[in-house]
C-alpha cells in the first residue's frame, strides 16, 4: 500500500481514518470539482438524542473546484457546531 487519493473531508467517517492510517502517503484532492451535500461539508455525530447531522455551509458557485470553495458566513451554523 503506497498511496491514497482522497477527498476533503469535514468530520470523515471512520474508513476514511482507517486510509490515513494504513497508507504511508496520502494525496488530498483539491481540484476536483466540488460537490454539496457530501462529507466535503457534512457530518453525522452522537448526541444525547441519537444522531445529529451537521452542515458547513459553503458559498454557491457554478462548477467550481475543491480549493475555490469558501464557506459562507451567513447563518448560526457555528454556534450550533460548538454546542454539539
Amino acid at each position: 500500500m503506497l498511496a491514497c487519493l482522497l477527498t476533503t473531508a469535514y468530520l470523515a467517517p471512520v474508513h476514511y481514518y482507517c486510509h490515513l492510517f494504513h497508507y504511508k502517503k496520502i494525496i488530498i484532492e483539491r481540484h476536483c470539482h466540488y460537490q454539496k451535500q457530501t462529507y466535503r461539508n457534512r457530518c453525522a455525530i452522537a448526541s444525547a438524542n441519537g444522531v445529529l447531522f451537521l452542515s458547513v455551509p459553503v458559498e454557491k458557485t457554478e462548477k467550481q473546484l475543491t480549493k475555490d470553495a469558501r464557506i459562507a458566513e451567513h447563518g448560526n451554523w457555528q454556534h450550533l457546531h460548538w454546542n454539539a
